[in-house]
């Protein structure tokens, strides 16, 4: 059986079984009421299928390679640069105008501050997405708006 988790673009092949675990791991992160600690939920789940071949009910789930964007724009692996400005949206998150001349946006606020000048480094974690971090070994999860 070929199961589908379109949100993330994920495939399984599982049986009943594998899918019927899979679900309950879904369901024992949604059941947790604080949101950020149910966020953290849904991403170890999601990071460790990434990893490769993860066991859920005794079946296995592949996660494809993430593919690049049409424009060109999202085949970076691994970037450094410097902030050069910083913007705060409405709801918090930061705006990142690295010297490099591209501009990067949190995904949700956290707590780390930031300052123009900070050298950062910018990856793509497994699944694809990125990841910016400081020397100090602050991340946070951004994607690229320029």
């Amino acid at each position: 059986m070929l199961t589908v988790w379109a949100a993330y673009g994920f495939v399984a092949n599982a049986s009943a079984d594998g899918e019927a675990g899979l679900r309950a791991e879904l369901e024992r992160c949604g059941r947790i009421p604080e949101s950020s600690a149910r966020l953290r939920c849904y991403d170890d789940l999601l990071d460790n299928a990434a990893s490769g071949e993860q066991r859920f009910g005794g079946d296995s789930i592949t996660m494809p390679a993430p593919q690049p964007s049409d424009d060109g724009r999202d085949d970076v692996e691994e970037i450094e640069s410097s902030i050069e400005r910083l913007e705060r949206r409405p709801r918090g998150e930061y705006v990142f105008h690295l010297a490099n001349g591209q501009v990067w946006t949190e995904i949700a606020s956290g707590r780390t501050r930031y300052r123009t000048g900070l050298e950062v480094k910018i990856e793509r974690t497994p699944l694809g997405a990125y990841m910016l971090s400081t020397p100090a070994g602050r991340a946070t999860r951004v994607r690229r708006i320029e």
